[in-house]
């Protein structure tokens, strides 16, 4: 729904995840959504590609199969500190 600046949905935010994955370097890089700025980067699993955040923490997915057994790993990353 468009309102170009009038009514409800003008006033609406939009949920960002301040946590962007770097597939190709293992890694996710935490965001500050206000600023615009680079806060750090984690080094994750291998292939990084899901990111869920909740309650200030953000589990990244490494669909790599490079765990133990080859499973697939969750890097968790507090976004409160």
């Amino acid at each position: 729904m468009a309102t170009n600046g009038i009514g409800p949905a003008a006033a609406t935010a939009i949920a960002v995840s301040p946590v962007l994955v770097n597939r190709t370097a293992a890694t996710a890089t935490v965001v500050d959504p206000r600023e615009g700025v680079v806060e750090e980067t984690i080094t994750t699993g291998r292939n990084p590609n899901h990111v869920e955040v909740a309650d200030g923490v953000a589990y990244v997915v490494d669909k790599s199969g490079a765990g133990e057994n080859g499973a697939d790993t969750v890097t968790v990353i507090d976004l409160a500190h």
